[in-house]
């Protein structure tokens, strides 16, 4: 476990701060708890906790350890590199998810940029904001304390069930998810892979922007292709795409075996 931690703090490493990106305040933030199954074989699922921070303009949907670690290396990277070494020796938990994107959204231009890594490189890109084509239905539950109305949609290869609060009208929404009249509570696809569900909500005035960082400038469609070839077989991946090279010998099966068997899953985005 120890070289699969070495392998993330290689990767962290490469992402060092080179420019500046302009960032805003926020209004308001709200947690997600993301569940997804990550080995579709043995149905392992992991979770990782996401934060939607929003303005009336603008929303940044981002992992919460994540975002700690790069606040780090970006205004003190003393205490960066002190957490990062404390990382080799301390156990992660064992339903931890690795999901470390970042979606930036801009709602006056209708525009969303996208930040994620693929084992040690950085990739970005931008689009417009997608159409998940709602129908909303006359099916009502309590969650929480708000009223939620059901909506159905479709993007890229999957169906969705959304519940939001009809009386939160905010358009910001978790991931890439967008065009209902209430904040989404929860949602879920059809198969129960996804699941995105609201914890809590507060008043934030952070800053709504990407940390800056070295990337690859690419399309939507380039970056899950190059997903899919990872996700495929992780260890041939790192062994003939990736920038840095790590050879694994007999003794390192067992890390090998863990890789490959939290990647037999498919992205959220599937490409025809």
């Amino acid at each position: 476990m120890g070289k699969f931690i070495l392998i993330l703090l290689i990767s962290s490493f490469l992402a060092l701060n080179v420019d500046a990106q302009d960032a805003v305040p926020a209004k308001m933030e709200v947690r997600y708890l993301m569940s997804y199954v990550a080995d579709t074989i043995k149905n392992t699922v992991l979770t990782d906790t996401f934060c939607l921070r929003m303005n009336d303009k603008k929303s940044l949907f981002y992992e919460q350890d994540t975002y700690m670690k790069d606040s780090l290396r970006h205004y003190d990277r003393a205490k960066w590199s002190d957490m990062m070494s404390k990382a080799l020796t301390t156990p992660t938990s064992k339903n931890k998810g690795d999901a470390e994107y970042y979606v930036l959204t801009d709602y006056e231009h209708h525009t969303y940029l996208y930040q994620d890594g693929i084992f040690c490189s950085s990739y970005r890109y931008s689009d417009s904001i997608p159409s998940f084509d709602w129908q909303i239905l006359p099916e009502y539950k309590i969650i929480g304390k708000n009223k939620c109305q059901k909506a159905l949609g479709f993007y890229m290869g999957r169906k969705y069930e959304a519940w939001f609060a009809v009386d939160l009208p905010i358009k910001a929404s978790p991931w890439k998810f967008y065009g209902l009249p209430g904040l989404i509570m929860e949602v879920y696809d059809t198969q129960h892979l996804y699941t995105f569900t609201m914890i809590d909500m507060y008043p934030c005035s952070g800053e709504i922007g990407l940390f800056s960082s070295r990337h690859f400038k690419t399309s939507k469609n380039k970056f899950l292709q190059e997903l899919m070839l990872y996700l495929k077989d992780p260890i041939d991946y790192q062994e003939n795409h990736s920038l840095i090279k790590i050879h694994f010998g007999d003794s390192s099966q067992e890390l090998v075996s863990e890789m490959r068997n939290t990647c037999r899953h498919l992205p959220m985005e599937l490409l025809k």
